[in-house]
């Protein structure tokens, strides 16, 4: 649970620093991606746990194409920015303390069943 309160907190910061400061072509379609992938499929994983591998993989592609900003004529500021949160979304998805919990899917109600019958006992007299 509070793996996934980081991961959605990480996600939200990342759509918002889109909107604090001037990020490059490819690091605004990046920030804005992943931070929606992200966003999506945090609900989702509640009912199905497998899909924290989905908020993995979009931080993992976050931070692997940010390192190759300080190789390129972009933000150092938003490589740093991407790089931190990716982290955090990494770690909160599949770190030590990602204890996802898991709300059991709607099931059909069982068949009616019968009260248990009390057994009487016989007094010894």
């Amino acid at each position: 649970m509070i793996g996934q309160l980081f991961s959605g907190i990480a996600s939200a910061w990342l759509l918002t620093s889109v909107l604090l400061w001037n990020h490059g072509p490819a690091q605004l379609i990046n920030a804005l991606v992943v931070g929606t992938v992200a966003l999506l499929a945090l609900p989702a994983s509640y009912f199905y746990p497998k899909l924290r591998f989905v908020i993995a993989g979009a931080a993992y592609w976050l931070f692997a194409s940010s390192l190759t900003v300080f190789f390129m004529t972009d933000s150092v500021l938003t490589a740093g920015n991407h790089i931190a949160t990716s982290v955090v979304m990494l770690v909160s998805a599949i770190g030590p303390f990602s204890g996802i919990t898991v709300i059991p899917a709607p099931q059909q109600a069982p068949a009616a069943v019968a009260p248990p019958q009390q057994q009487q006992l016989s007094r010894a007299a």
